[in-house]
């Protein structure tokens, strides 16, 4: 370390951005005459570095201090750029007795442990020198002063560039140069130890040969003596370089002097500067190692028992010798921080008996680099008390890694008789991690590996082939199989399928051959053909089928993959998992989660049209099916995640803590260890996968979002329910009696419908009073659907009466909501009579939004025999002699204050209604759980009516965070409303970015959700008279003796309470609800935050007449009816209601709502809110159509139907909105790319030169007229969206080349003419607009 000399230049690695600066650098070192020859390194354009960067192991941009530009790059690969050297057989090449290197024994030259140099810029810092600089230019004078100050060499930036490779890559031990013939570069060729020559070869030149021990020196390890003392006692007292923490009784002296067989300290010098740099302090006792397979699940390591029988002198105490050391302790100095995994083959060589190194630190704890070559070993089931009773704390993170975890590995394709037999000695073993139907899939492919003459057949062409990872246990001997895979060629259309259904281009670059195509389409194409003809060849990949290795050689899985992509000369590994077999989570590790991409929905189809042209199959495996897809290639292999080990508990498996679980999993570069979901019924089914809805579905995540919350076991589900939470020793108690240690706690719960009050009352009026004033009573009779379990009761209950047919007592469903009709629709498809059904509602408002999808939906019920009593309230209860049974329940109707809140019910008998009912379900009163409830009271954690949360979601205790409908803002910051009334995948969302920033991660921390813990802050909002008012408003439960003492204007509350609402999240996207209706009928909500149906206008199309669906009977109820049992529910008529509110004074689409028996595109209409109608020229074409369907029913003179009246009355005339929005000139819009290109846009020319000078010339208007009237405001937005003007050709050129870009995915229905030119010119002109001359080709 200490011979790199500082040039200074900062590393990192490299972009797809960093390509323009690449080339315009590798200009810069031809001109000055420092670059290597094109012989040597042939890249020089930015496709050229952009294929590096994207197709590469690695690859590492060097930045200079001094000019802030691109100073230096340098690339290595698996595999030799000059195509004579055969790609997947280079190691052969090499001569036997060459391959090795006297100063590394047994480390000789392999795939495993080598890589390729395939570019390298390193210009010296007198190439950045400007001659001839002009006398007053002072700021290059500066720089020109520091580049002579701070001059560096050519080697100094070859030394920086490598040198930080090789430390990222420590597995990397050789670097190889092809030299063609008579080709020379002299600053890399001072770092060569050899020149390889070669064999078998077409390549005419040698290879240089650059060992990593030149360039990055190991460090020199040697046993502890007293003498080491001086050295770290400073570094310990002051804490620098702790790796663990120091033990509460540590004596470095007498550590130094105890050591023995089982017990050394190890210490690390520099080995220039022969400075102490690190301390590690072993032990091996198996006391230790009992103790360590009690608490922790060392089954993936055989519980640590040996894998071979080299026991050295020790061989015959086999049972009292350890077989692992623990570090005890571990100090190394930061600068060497990467070089911390070299203790290990010294740790080994003085502890010969033991095949595990162990290391035990806290879970909160970053991740240093030393524990990259260990594997993380989960806790067991904790208990926080001993037989004695004694407290006993959480275990800490352990991390184990192996001998023989450095052996050597190959990766062979299997080609042979042999290599069959091998594998099948081999899947003799038992994994349990290598499930049957991957085993399956391995040995059918590799019956076709194994089919022919390998020597014959082009690998390429092969329908699979099957590998084998082999490698000598200790070094020596016979190699063994200790992985295998097996995985077939991606067809381009099969690519292009992945690709529509998952967004793969959100990590790898399509496009590097070559820019994009922006050429004319051709008309006289099919859509599907015009699509087709834009495919392009970059980036080919593999499906991987089958794939597995032991644990010990887990570390090896990048490099294994890689191997994969070599063999078959390919640049991308895929996998997709569809849950249906577990799949090998280590592999799914290494690579990165393509997020699914919302598929554009089509009006259903037959089966055989729908198969045959709509869904992507890939060899059988439907790419529309649900599953997850990984994605791997060089680049992402060569990258490492960051793991984050911080035992996270989310408890409540509600939309909150899914979605926010979501985003964590969501981030490609964060990989979490420990994620543990509680929850009473586990992980919920997606809605889609439900066979009945028992609420709404808000639709939060898509189906396949959902499913990555499954595929490959992200987070530990536990089922039960949270009954304490100790907030000292740091874990959660469950009802089962099991305890889950964490380092933060997410309540996510919600709030459950409960009982209300008022029937609990009724109860008690009629039975002797016990305990029904306790929160959680239930009476006889009722039950309030807050889980799993409440339903199944529900079920028993139906199937009950079922079964006594001279039962005639009714159900009665109490809610006002959305859930409450959805209750309804799930009991009677459980086959419960509907005129046995009644929805009573105590309020009296529409929970649909739209007037008349209520009348519609009531209608309905009424025609099936549902009764619905809206504004009615149970103002009795009647049981049976024994008291026991319910039999008679009276509702009343309620009296509503004109303020429309529900003060009581209406006096007089003859109001009332008696229903003859044995069962109340209660969907109507929500209440947190009392199991959390009563947690929050005995741990202090602030509950007013909710839990108390600050604007960065934390609680009182800074372990524990809260959100969503079992949260509340402090008071503080006034009146807030609750977080039921917004979208909650924007609450989970915001609340896992805060917590991601919590958890370390620079990129989302937020300085405005900092902790509160200003006291003087607090006592100001205490005095606030306004903050006064607002706890009397809301009914708070405590006093605030600090009120009344210090007067405060009432503007002054405001403005305080504004500034601290600034600090709280905001969310913004649309709400959504859904839910489905007895027979086919469906349901569908999309609105804004602050959607106002008053100041909308009304779009209306509806074919339903007179408000009544069509309902044939009782049998189409049933959903479990297919379509050939179901025929008259197949012959029923779509009847369809779709409205859309757009507001009188934006024109912007406020809300959708959507009710019928058809195939609603339902995620294009959430598209539309937040749209401009203009878009869709929708109100010109609704209004157009009102007016010719108004002519047509006054020219009918026997005709007595209603017309459409102008405030958007609903009939069959008009404009059938749904049909319309399913033109084919529409399609673009519901692109899922669209809507962020078109908000990118609106950003974009907010700054136009053009609507800048529109703006300025309105201001001077309305200084002048004190108002911008309409006629003026019209004038200047005409002249703003003239066809000729520079604003509108922005726009169009804007949109033909997102057209263009995403031409090879949507069906060619438009012609887009070339717009290569503007392209160009947009390029290299950053004026926004193009060039009037050439307008007319872009319109």
């Amino acid at each position: 370390m200490s011979i790199k000399r500082d040039p200074c230049l900062v590393s990192r690695r490299s972009r797809a951005t960093d390509a323009a600066d690449l080339s315009r650098l590798a200009q810069l070192a031809t001109v000055t005459s420092c670059a290597p020859s094109a012989a040597l390194f042939p890249w020089r354009t930015e496709s050229d570095f952009l294929t590096l960067i994207e197709g590469s192991v690695i690859c590492i941009t060097a930045t200079s201090t001094i000019t802030g530009k691109v100073a230096g790059f340098v690339c290595l690969d698996d595999i030799p750029h000059i195509t004579s050297i055969p790609g997947d057989a280079w190691e052969h090449t090499l001569e036997r007795g060459e391959n090795q290197d006297g100063d590394e024994a047994g480390a000789h030259i392999a795939p495993y442990n080598t890589l390729w140099l395939k570019a390298l810029l390193a210009p010296p810092s007198s190439a950045f020198r400007v001659n001839g600089i002009a006398p007053d230019d002072a700021k290059a004078f500066k720089l020109e002063r520091e580049l002579l100050l701070f001059a560096y060499k050519e080697e100094d930036v070859i030394v920086e560039l490598l040198s930080t490779v090789l430390t990222n890559l420590p597995q990397t031990m050789h670097v190889l140069v092809a030299f063609p013939s008579g080709c020379v570069y002299p600053p890399i060729e001072g770092f060569g130890t050899k020149i390889v020559p070669l064999v078998g070869c077409r390549f005419e030149g040698s290879f240089l040969h650059i060992m990593a021990s030149n360039l990055v020196p190991r460090l020199q390890f040697r046993l502890g003596i007293m003498e080491d003392y001086d050295d770290f006692v400073p570094h310990l007292l002051s804490g620098y370089g702790l790796i663990t923490a120091l033990p509460e009784e540590f004596y470095l002296d007498e550590v130094l002097k105890d050591q023995d067989t089982f017990h050394k300290v190890i210490t690390a010098e520099d080995a220039v500067t022969h400075r102490m740099v690190g301390l590690m302090c072993l032990e091996a006792s198996i006391e230790t190692q009992q103790m360590v397979s009690r608490q922790y699940m060392t089954e993936v390591f055989g519980k640590l028992r040996p894998l071979s029988g080299r026991w050295g002198d020790f061989k015959s105490n086999t049972f009292d010798t350890p077989n692992v050391v623990k570090i005890n302790f571990f100090q190394l100095d930061p600068n060497y921080s990467l070089c911390a995994d070299h203790f290990l083959p010294f740790v080994f060589q003085e502890f010969p008996y033991v095949e595990y190194v162990m290391i035990i630190l806290p879970h909160e704890q970053e991740e240093p680099p030393f524990l990259r070559q260990f594997e993380y070993i989960p806790l067991r089931r904790y208990h926080p008390r001993s037989a004695k009773g004694e407290t006993i704390p959480t275990p800490e993170g352990l991390w184990i890694t192996c001998r023989y975890a450095v052996d050597p590995v190959a990766v062979l394709p299997v080609s042979r008789s042999e290599d069959v037999g091998r594998i099948s000695s081999f899947l003799e073993e038992s994994f349990s991690e290598f499930s049957q139907q991957h085993v399956a899939a391995l040995l059918e492919d590799i019956g076709i590996s194994h089919s022919g003459d390998s020597s014959l057949q082009d690998r390429r062409s092969r329908i699979s082939v099957s590998f084998i990872l082999e490698s000598p246990l200790g070094g020596t001997g016979e190699p063994a199989v200790v992985g295998v895979a097996s995985a077939r060629p991606i067809a381009l259309h099969e690519m292009y399928a992945l690709r529509a259904n998952y967004d793969v281009d959100a990590f790898v670059n399509y496009y590097t051959d070559g820019p994009r195509d922006y050429t004319a389409t051709e008309i006289h194409l099919s859509a599907e053909e015009g699509r087709r003809k834009f495919f392009r060849q970059e980036m080919q990949g593999i499906l991987v089928r089958s794939f597995f290795t032991k644990p010990v050689y887990r570390r090896h899985i990048p490099f294994f993959v890689r191997e994969m992509l070599r063999h078959m000369h390919v640049e991308m590994a895929l996998v997709l998992e569809d849950g249906q077999a577990p799949p090998f989570a280590p592999l799914l590790r290494q690579l990165l989660r393509a997020p699914p991409r919302r598929v554009q929905e089509k009006k259903h189809m037959a089966f055989g049209e729908l198969k045959s042209e709509s869904l992507g199959m890939i060899e059988g495996e439907d790419v529309m099916a649900l599953a997850c897809l990984f994605v791997g290639t060089r680049r992402i292999l060569g990258d490492r995640k960051k793991l984050i080990h911080t035992r996270i508990v989310v408890v409540g498996a509600g939309s909150t803590g899914l979605t926010c679980i979501h985003r964590f999993l969501s981030v490609p570069y964060v990989h979490f260890t420990n994620l543990v979901l509680v929850s009473v019924d586990g992980l919920p089914a997606h809605p889609n996968q439900q066979s009945y809805m028992w609420s709404a579905d808000h639709m939060e995540l898509l189906e396949r979002e959902h499913m990555s919350l499954v595929v490959g076991n992200p987070i530990r589900v536990v089922y039960g329910s949270v009954v304490d939470v100790d907030t000292t020793q740091k874990y959660v108690t469950i009802d089962d009696g099991s305890y889950e240690p964490y380092d933060y706690v997410i309540l996510t719960t919600g709030r459950q419908y409960v009982v209300p009050q008022s029937i609990c009352h009724l109860h008690q009026s009629v039975q002797p009073p016990t305990l029904h004033s306790q929160r959680g009573f239930v009476p006889e009779g009722t039950l309030a659907l807050d889980g799993e379990s409440s339903m199944e009761k529900l079920r028993q209950h139906l199937h009950d009466l079922d079964q006594n047919p001279n039962n005639i007592s009714n159900i009665v469903v109490y809610g006002s909501g959305l859930d409450a009709f959805a209750v309804v629709t799930s009991i009677a498809k459980l086959g419960f009579s509907p005129q046995q059904i009644i929805l009573v509602s105590p309020e009296t408002s529409n929970p649909f939004l739209d007037k008349d999808a209520f009348d519609c939906i009531v209608k309905m019920y009424n025609s099936l025999g549902i009764n619905t009593l809206r504004g009615y309230g149970v103002t009795r209860l009647e049981y049976d002699d024994d008291g026991g049974a319910l039999i008679t329940v009276v509702v009343s109707p309620v009296s509503v204050s004109e303020e429309g809140d529900n003060e009581g019910f209406t006096a007089g008998i003859s109001n009332s209604v008696e229903l003859d009912c044995s069962l109340i379900v209660c969907c109507e009163d929500k209440d947190i759980n009392s199991h959390v409830l009563s947690t929050l009271n005995r741990r202090s954690i602030v509950f007013d009516g909710r839990v108390i949360v600050e604007a960065n979601y934390r609680t009182i205790d800074k372990c524990v965070y809260a959100a969503g409908p079992v949260a509340m803002f402090t008071r503080r910051y006034g009146t807030t409303p609750g977080f039921d009334d917004f979208n909650t995948r924007d609450v989970g969302t915001s609340l896992a970015e805060v917590l991601l920033g919590v958890f370390g991660l620079e990129e989302f921390a937020d300085q405005s959700h900092t902790d509160v813990e200003d006291k003087e802050e607090e006592l100001v909002a205490a005095h606030n008279q306004l903050y006064t008012r607002v706890l009397r408003e809301n009914g708070s439960r405590r006093t605030d003796f600090l009120m009344g003492t210090v007067p405060v204007s009432m503007d002054d509350d405001r403005k305080s309470i504004t500034s601290l609402q600034k600090k709280l999240p905001s969310y913004a996207s649309p709400v959504t609800s859904r839910i489905r209706l007895p027979g086919s009928y469906l349901f569908f909500y999309c609105r804004s935050v602050d959607f106002n149906p008053a100041r909308c206008l009304r779009l209306c199309y509806s074919n339903i007449k007179e408000s009544t669906p069509i309902v044939t009977g009782i049998v189409e109820l049933n959903p479990m009816l297919g379509p050939t049992d179901n025929a008259e529910a197949t012959q029923m008529p779509e009847q369809s209601l779709f409205v859309i509110y757009v507001d009188e004074q934006t024109h912007f689409i406020e809300a959708v709502v959507y009710f019928g028996n058809g195939s609603p595109e339902l995620y294009h209409y959430m598209c539309l809110v937040g749209m401009p109608q203009s878009l869709l020229n929708l109100l010109y074409r609704y209004e157009e159509a009102r007016v010719v369907s108004s002519d047509a029913a006054r020219g009918r003179s026997n005709s007595n139907d209603e017309g459409h009246s102008a405030d958007g009355d609903s009939n069959a005339g008009g404009l059938n909105l749904m049909e319309y929005l399913r033109s084919p000139k529409l399609q673009i819009l519901f692109y899922d790319r669209f809507t962020v290109f078109y908000m990118g846009l609106r950003e974009k020319m907010r700054t136009h030169k053009a609507l800048m000078e529109v703006k300025s010339r309105a201001l001077v208007f309305v200084s002048r007229q004190s108002q911008l009237t309409t006629e003026k405001r019209n004038e200047l937005l005409k002249e703003l969206t003239a066809e000729s003007s520079a604003f509108a050709r922005q726009v169009q050129y804007e949109l033909l080349k997102f057209m263009h870009e995403n031409k090879d995915y949507l069906p060619q229905i438009y012609y887009l003419p070339d717009i290569h030119a503007h392209v160009q010119q947009n390029a290299r002109t950053p004026s926004p607009s193009p060039s009037p001359g050439n307008s007319t080709e872009v319109v």
